[in-house]
């Protein structure tokens, strides 16, 4: 009874102080304080008695590899996006699927989040938010494994080597590196790519990112292919590749950091440098006037002094010349600046023994011009003819020699700038057989020379002093002038040009002058005086400025103008 009347006034009390307070709410001043952490606290206390995680399947899983988790409890979610599986702290996926006896997770692939390869703390949460659950010791450790057969990656190649940047654009970026290979990641991601001992940050396909150096997987997964990578990013090293932690061994792997035809470039430029320095100093009052023509230097290089025609020796020694040069500085340029080796290089087998044959053919024709006579002067001006003909008549030695040096140094220079800048290690060996040929072609020019008459060279032509009339009066002053030689002459006035005439030779006659050297040719001399007889009508190239031509009687000729 005592107790009945006690709570009765305890309930009285009670609602006056509900009255008072003016709601149906507690007292604030009675309240427990609370907060979102205690909250989160309570709800994963409560979470961890009522669900729990009681084994993993397997430990060891690679990508894409299906796990089971062995759950107990009443309080798990129906839907399985609200189970979710974190790997070292970080959400790697959620469940796949749900059941009364646990779950599914699939071991996530390089993408959207990337877990890399190695052994992970495992943990689920789940709810919204999401707490915590109970688990297992077993189930608490996760080895992700690579899906290369558990076998090392090996490299079998790099191609191209090297690899040259792609000229296009404003920055230079290599393009198209391929790297074929054993034992690679079949997942793109698990695959590292080392140059030297820096590891390459790769944007790989499929992962969405979109910058930076970009990587494939091709040909089944056995190459890696690589774009996008600034010359700036790598130093030029060796290649490895690794997967997990296995590595392959290195191979030869260089970045070239110039363009593929950046070294022919480059030698061109040096051989135009050296021939320009040549001009500069052999200097432009040094130039040569033939008839109404201006020769600077590079010109008369070829042209021979005495004859004022472009000279087959001269020609083919510059020529090889040049071109051992440039060969040399391609390959001197391709091992320095693209294979990194700073090395004095051997000259090539052969190429001496051309230069040699080349200078010694131009010293002997030189002395055969000086002792027996030059060729043929030809026409007023040096023209392309002249390397394959003497006095304006074409001569098969002479063309033959000329062939095979155009076709030789064109051969050996194509083949040098054919060769790869990163490969190149010595230059075309000019075969013995050519070198036999060259020789039998030198052989064959100088026996032509000594064989061959000397041709007619007019250096001046001068009006006699006194007059006859009727007749026009000559002095031709020269080089192996024939007194058995016929002659032809033309109208040059104002830019027009006559058709030659051939002079009979009753109206003609003429006297010799200066005999050639003793031992010479005695119907030969320098100087012959011709005393033409004018037609009638005089002829327009008996006033004004006229042009004559020697012939000699094996045709070789020399022409000059007079006024």
């Amino acid at each position: 009874m005592l107790s009945q009347r006690y709570s009765r006034w305890i309930g009285i009390i009670g609602g006056l102080a509900l009255i008072v307070t003016g709601s149906g709410r507690p007292v604030q001043a009675w309240a427990e304080p609370t907060n979102s952490t205690s909250t989160v606290d309570s709800q994963q206390k409560e979470a961890s008695k009522k669900t729990k995680i009681t084994a993993l399947d397997r430990t060891q899983a690679v990508r894409g590899a299906r796990l089971t988790f062995s759950t107990e409890g009443t309080d798990w979610p129906s839907n399985p996006e609200d189970i979710q599986v974190l790997l070292d702290g970080t959400v790697a996926g959620t469940a796949a699927s749900i059941d009364s006896q646990g779950f599914d997770f699939i071991v996530p692939g390089c993408s959207p989040s990337y877990v890399p390869l190695g052994p992970h703390q495992v943990e689920v949460k789940i709810g919204n938010p999401p707490v915590s659950v109970g688990m297992a010791a077993g189930a608490r450790q996760l080895e992700i494994l690579p899906r290369n057969g558990g076998t090392a990656p090996k490299i079998t190649g790099a191609f191209p080597v090297p690899t040259y940047p792609n000229p296009k654009g404003k920055t230079k970026r290599y393009d198209n590196l391929r790297i074929q290979g054993e034992g690679l990641a079949q997942d793109a991601c698990d695959n590292e790519v080392i140059l030297g001992s820096e590891r390459v940050e790769i944007c790989w396909e499929g992962t969405g990112c979109s910058s930076g150096i970009t990587g494939k997987l091709v040909a089944a997964g056995h190459t890696i292919q690589l774009s996008n990578i600034s010359p700036l990013d790598h130093e030029l090293d060796n290649l490895k590749i690794r997967v997990g932690t296995q590595e392959s061994e290195p191979v030869n792997m260089r970045l070239s950091r110039i363009s593929r035809d950046a070294p022919i470039r480059l030698s061109l430029l040096l051989g135009l440098l050296v021939f320009a320095a040549v001009v500069v100093l052999g200097g432009r009052r040094n130039s040569q006037t033939i008839g109404r023509k201006n020769y600077g230097l590079i010109s008369r290089i070829f042209i021979d002094a005495e004859t004022e025609t472009y000279s087959l020796s001269k020609f083919q020694f510059f020529l090889w010349t040049l071109v051992a040069v440039l060969a040399y500085l391609y390959l001197a340029i391709s091992t320095w600046l693209v294979q990194g080796k700073l090395d004095f290089l051997e000259v090539p087998k052969g190429l001496p023994a051309i230069v040699l044959i080349s200078a010694a053919t131009t010293a002997i024709a030189q002395w055969t011009q000086s002792t027996k006579g030059p060729k043929g002067a030809g026409g007023l001006y040096p023209t392309m003819s002249d390397f394959v003909s003497v006095g304006g008549v074409v001569v098969p030695e002479r063309f033959q020699f000329f062939l095979w040096t155009l076709l030789g140094a064109g051969i050996f220079l194509f083949l040098s700038f054919l060769r790869d800048p990163g490969t190149i290690s010595e230059l075309p060996e000019v075969p013995p057989g050519f070198l036999e040929l060259m020789g039998i072609s030198s052989i064959g020019y100088l026996g032509g020379k000594l064989a061959r008459k000397p041709g007619p060279v007019i250096d001046q032509i001068s009006p006699a002093d006194r007059t006859v009339a009727g007749f026009l009066i000559l002095t031709l002053t020269g080089r192996c002038l024939s007194t058995a030689a016929t002659f032809r002459i033309r109208s040059v006035q104002n830019g027009q040009e006559t058709t030659p005439e051939e002079i009979p030779a009753n109206f003609v006659t003429v006297t010799p002058k200066k005999p050639e050297e003793p031992g010479m040719d005695p119907t030969l001399v320098k100087e012959l005086e011709l005393k033409i007889q004018l037609p009638n009508p005089t002829p327009a190239w008996a006033n004004g400025k006229a042009e004559l031509t020697l012939v000699n009687p094996d045709g070789q000729f020399a022409t000059l103008t007079f006024q």
